[in-house]
Order: C-alpha cells, then structure tokens, then sequence
C-alpha cells in the first residue's frame, strides 16, 4: 500500500505542478482555455436561452444564464474528466502496475484528486465572474458546488476504473465510453433547464436520471432555479451505482488480477 501511495503521489505532483512548472499561471493553464470558451458560449446562448429559464425562486426576477450554465458544465466536466481518465489508469500506468506490487484503486486515486483541485480552480473562476457581473455568491454555494463536485468525482472514478477494467477485455468498451458521456451531457439539462423538457417526461427525469439530483441543486444554488422535486426513493441511486461499480472492480482484482496484468 505505501508503494501504491507513493506512485500516486508522484503522479498527483506530475498532473498538477511538472506539466505546468514553466508557465507563470501554473495549472491555471488546465482550465483557463477552456472556461474561457465556455464563458463565450454561455454568453452566446444566453441571448437564446435566458427567457428560457423559469424564474428565481426567490422571485427576483430573469435568471442570468450564464449562473445556470457554467456550474452545470462544471460539475459535469469533473465528472466526465474523472470516467475518462479513471477508464485509462491501466493502460497509461501499465508500467508501473506491471514491474511493482501496486493497489490498483490506490494508485488511481491521483485521478480525482487531480480533477478535483481542477474543479476548484473552474470553481474560482466561475465565482470571479459571477461577482464581477452580478455580486459574489456566497460561501455555503461555493461550498455546495465543492461538495457535490467531489461527490461526482468520486463516483466518476469508481465507474471509470470498472469501466476500463473491462475495457482490457472488451478494447472496443474505451471507444465507446467519450460519445456515451457526450450524449449523457445533452439529456442532463445543464446546458437548457430542465422546464424544456416535455412534461410527461419530467417526472422519470427527476425519478430515473442517475445524476440529475447531484447537478441540479448546485445550478440551483448558483441561479436561483427551483429544480425539480426528486422523489426520496430516486436520491439514492447515484450511491448505488456506485456500490455496484465498486463490487465490480473489487471482484475483478480478486479473482482476475492475473489475467488483467497478463492483457496489458
């Protein structure tokens, strides 16, 4: 195990200071280009959408959509992030798994914990901007969306490692995982609310969607949008896929270690 925590050490430090050691913004540099193309876009598709939004619920009036967007995209992008590269650990760290006696969940963990300090920072970026353009947001919604955001990572990791444990297997499962994720993304309603879609399908949006209850109560809190009523029944499920995708990996290195080392 401290070899495993040793590996995953080094890799933290190499994701988040080598690779950016000679620019003077640092790991700055792994979100600014893309939140600044995000930031546009919600500008864009603001002149679009934001009549769109319902109103807040604190009847203050028109939703700006630019706080309903990017905490959305946010979230998601951390947890899409995480999946795709929890999904590659085995093959980018073959490696290192092949010649030392690793923990292969333990030697991952450089994943979320890269993705979650890149969240903080899209996190503070997000905050500037909502404060510059309409006031700073408070503490407990920065919080929230921290909170929330490492939850998405967590399950993201537990998916994305089960996913490209089978993936040694079924090569074919690595390919298909980036269009999964992007269609995932368009039937979340982060980038449009979720009054857009159909009411007959509203209620198996909140009831079935396995992420809609982790997403929508942090666009909430950033825009004032009520989101809609999860069912007590349907909160859980997030949980339990994770569960199930913990089970999984935990079954396969019990009793396919050798095969997996073997594939790679």
């Amino acid at each position: 195990m401290q070899v495993s925590w040793r590996f995953a050490r080094l890799l933290v430090a190499q994701g988040l200071l080598q690779g950016y050691r000679q620019f003077r913004l640092g790991a700055w540099w792994a979100v600014l280009p893309n939140y600044v193309q995000l930031g546009v876009l919600a500008v864009v598709m603001g002149g679009v959408l934001s009549h769109k939004l319902p109103a807040a619920a604190s009847g203050q009036g028109t939703v700006p959509y630019i706080l309903y967007f990017l905490p959305g995209v946010v979230l998601w992008q951390a947890f899409q992030n995480t999946v795709l590269q929890a999904s590659e650990v085995l093959v980018a760290q073959r490696l290192i798994i092949k010649k030392n006696q690793v923990d292969i969940p333990t030697l991952g963990l450089y994943v979320p914990i890269v993705q979650w300090v890149h969240m903080a920072l899209a996190v503070a970026l997000v905050w500037v901007a909502a404060a510059v353009l309409y006031g700073p947001p408070g503490l407990g919604t920065v919080l929230l969306t921290l909170g929330l955001g490492a939850v998405c990572i967590v399950f993201g990791y537990v998916s994305g490692l089960a996913w490209g444990l089978l993936a040694v297997a079924l090569p074919d499962i690595r390919q298909a995982l980036p269009p999964l994720l992007n269609v995932g993304f368009w039937l979340t309603p982060i980038v449009y609310p979720a009054s857009l879609v159909p009411a007959a399908w509203q209620g198996a949006l909140a009831q079935w969607h396995p992420w809609y209850a982790l997403m929508a109560p942090v666009q909430s809190a950033w825009s004032g949008v009520p989101p809609l009523p999860v069912p007590p029944w349907a909160a859980p499920m997030p949980w339990l896929m994770a569960v199930l995708h913990v089970w999984l990996v935990l079954r396969v290195l019990r009793h396919g270690r050798r095969q997996v080392l073997d594939a790679l």
